[in-house]
């Protein structure tokens, strides 16, 4: 009799996430951490997230119920994050906190 197919993209996430931060390379986690909330954005809301822009903010928002002041936050940090040579580990704790309270409040 076969085994059935397990899912194991949640431990590849996490081998990958522990990878990064043992490596101290929290640019590349935070990067990869935000590729899996765009991949979730479209998922959930049908949202194509490449311009985030001012319209594209507003129909997350109205989309998802969540107030636009997390989700401004959560975009303003990720812009810093692409735009910086460095990224410490408390930006990467605030960047997690956004997008962990996105997801606690999304509807």
């Amino acid at each position: 009799m076969l085994e059935p197919n397990t899912n194991t993209s949640l431990e590849f996430v996490s081998t990958i996430g522990r990878l990064y931060f043992l490596q101290n390379d929290h640019k590349q986690l935070c990067l990869q951490k935000m590729r899996l909330f765009h991949q979730f954005i479209r998922e959930r809301y049908g949202l194509q997230s490449r311009d985030t822009d001012e319209v594209f903010l507003a129909k997350l928002a109205a989309k998802s119920e969540v107030p636009r002041e997390i989700i401004n936050k959560l975009f303003l940090i990720h812009n810093n994050i692409q735009s910086s040579n460095i990224v410490t580990e408390n930006t990467l704790a605030q960047l997690h906190g956004l997008i962990e309270e996105f997801h606690r409040i999304c509807k």
